[in-house]
């Protein structure tokens, strides 16, 4: 089964924090998605965002690449958001880490 891990930053971070696990997860034979969270990518400082935006967010992404066996990782903040989106999308997501 191929499996596609999401990477979720922690807030006022981007996918870019990602950068190391996400090498050693394709070193590995993984498929891995670096997401930035609305309102955290350059010159959107400012916009408006809640919780359930970043939710959108995530099953937008999932949706719209059509994912369907993801293991969903968060970072701090991102955990909540995670959490709904597995609660949301159990169709799709097989596993979550949100240490």
């Amino acid at each position: 089964m191929n499996v596609d891990y999401v990477l979720v930053p922690g807030a006022w971070m981007g996918g870019w924090i990602w950068k190391d696990v996400a090498a050693r997860l394709q070193d590995g034979g993984h498929t891995v998605h670096q997401l930035t969270l609305s309102g955290l990518r350059p010159r959107e400082v400012g916009v408006d965002v809640r919780l359930d935006t970043h939710v959108h967010d995530v099953l937008h992404y999932l949706e719209v690449n059509n994912l369907r066996n993801v293991v969903l990782v968060g970072h701090s903040y991102s955990g909540m958001v995670v959490g709904q989106v597995t609660d949301l999308a159990r169709e799709s997501v097989i596993h979550t880490l949100a240490p």
